[in-house]
C-alpha cells in the first residue's frame, strides 16, 4: 500500500481493469477518485489479479476495488483505522465477492435495497428550488447520517450540487435548515442520494414532502434511491411516491482497525 500521486500512474491503473470479469464497485475514472489524488489522500495496491485503491477520510478508509482474480490475494498491510466498502450485488447475484472480503476481515454491517421510479412525464418546469449554503447542508447530513457508512459527498461534491439545485430543502419557523434532499443526475436519470430530517422535527411529514417534490421535479426521468433493507419507515415513504425494488442490493461491509 503506497500513496499516489501520479494521475498518469492512476490513469494507467484504471485502465489495466479494463478486461473482461473484472468485479468492481468503483466507476472506472471516478471523480471522488480523482479529488482524493489532488488532496493527498489516494493509496494504492495493484497486483496481476486486481486493484485496490484507498482513500483517507476523517478516521477511516474507503475502499475502491476491481477484482479479476480472487485466488490471488496481494500482500496488504492494512490501515489501524476502520476500512469501509460497499459490494453491488445484480439481480440474481447469490454472494459475489462475500467469502472474499470476509476471509480478509470485513464483516456485515448492513444491506442497501435499490428502489426505482419510472418517468412519468414530471414536472420539470418548476421553479428552481431556494438556494443553501454548502457548510448549512453539510452540517445537517452531518448530525443525520453515520461518518463511516452514510456515503457523505465531500465538500466540493456538495457545493457543486448546490450550485446545480439538486439540494431541496425545508426550514423551519425561525428559519434554520430543518430537512433536505440531496439528489445527483447521472446518465441514465436521478438519484436521490440523501434524504436528512433534523431528529427534532422528525414526523412532521417533512421527509414525505421533500420526496414528492423529488418526484414532480425529476420524474421526467428515471429515478432511483438505496434504502437500507431494515428502514422501514424511508422505504413507505420512497414507495408511496412510486419507487419499488428493482432487484439490485448493495453489502456494506467494514474492517474494524485496531
Amino acid at each position: 500500500m503506497r500513496q499516489v500521486r501520479d494521475e498518469k500512474e492512476l490513469n494507467a491503473w484504471l485502465i489495466e481493469q479494463l478486461r473482461p470479469g473484472v468485479m468492481t464497485n468503483c466507476p472506472l475514472g471516478g471523480p471522488a477518485l480523482h479529488r482524493a489524488l489532488e488532496d493527498g489522500r489516494l493509496w494504492g495496491v495493484s497486483w496481476e489479479g486486481g486493484l485496490y485503491l484507498f482513500s483517507r477520510q476523517e478516521g477511516f478508509w474507503r475502499l475502491a476495488y476491481y477484482v479479476r482474480d480472487r485466488e490471488q490475494l496481494p500482500a496488504v498491510q492494512w490501515p489501524e483505522e476502520d476500512m469501509v466498502l460497499e459490494m453491488p450485488l445484480r439481480p440474481g447475484d447469490a454472494g459475489g465477492l462475500m467469502d472474499y472480503w470476509q476471509g480478509l476481515g470485513f464483516e456485515t454491517a448492513f444491506v442497501r435495497l435499490r428502489l426505482e421510479r419510472p418517468a412519468d412525464g414530471g414536472q420539470g418546469d418548476l421553479p428552481p428550488p431556494p438556494p443553501v449554503e454548502p457548510g448549512e447542508a453539510m452540517a445537517l447530513l452531518a448530525r443525520c447520517f453515520d461518518r463511516e457508512t452514510g456515503c457523505l459527498p465531500d465538500r466540493e461534491a456538495l457545493a457543486a450540487d448546490c450550485e446545480q439545485g439538486l439540494i431541496l430543502t425545508r426550514r423551519g419557523e425561525d428559519g434554520s435548515l430543518a430537512a433536505l434532499l440531496r439528489a445527483q443526475r447521472s446518465r441514465r436519470g436521478t438519484e436521490l442520494r440523501h434524504l436528512a430530517v433534523d431528529p427534532a422535527l422528525r414526523g412532521r411529514g417533512l421527509a414525505g414532502a421533500l420526496t414528492a417534490e423529488f418526484a414532480r421535479r425529476f420524474g421526467g426521468g428515471r429515478c432511483t434511491v438505496w434504502v437500507r433493507e431494515d428502514f422501514a419507515a424511508p422505504r413507505h415513504i420512497y414507495e408511496k411516491n412510486g419507487f419499488h425494488p428493482d432487484g439490485w442490493k448493495s453489502v456494506v461491509m467494514i474492517r474494524k482497525g485496531r
